[in-house]
């Protein structure tokens, strides 16, 4: 028998777009909450998900439904310009 998995929390990043395993994507984070990710990411050396919104804005606005995919991609920061 497994043993179960412990909880971790996992920062997440929604973007109308697909980071695929492997791939590289540049980013442009102008957010307040997002450079704070990006900040604790790389303090920690920690990785975040990347998640693709399947309904709704990356730049959220009040009483729009927002959808997510049901996978995420791990990732990390390689390089800050």
């Amino acid at each position: 028998m497994s043993s179960p998995r412990a909880a971790v929390e996992l920062p997440l990043f929604p973007l109308q777009t697909v980071l695929f395993p492997g791939g590289l994507l540049n980013l442009k984070v102008f957010e307040a909450r997002y450079l704070d990710l990006m900040g604790r990411c790389m303090r920690e050396g920690g990785s975040f998900g990347v998640l693709c919104l399947r309904q709704g804005a990356e730049v959220r606005t009040e009483n729009e439904p927002v959808r997510f995919e049901s996978q995420a991609v791990l990732a990390r920061i390689d390089d800050v310009d």
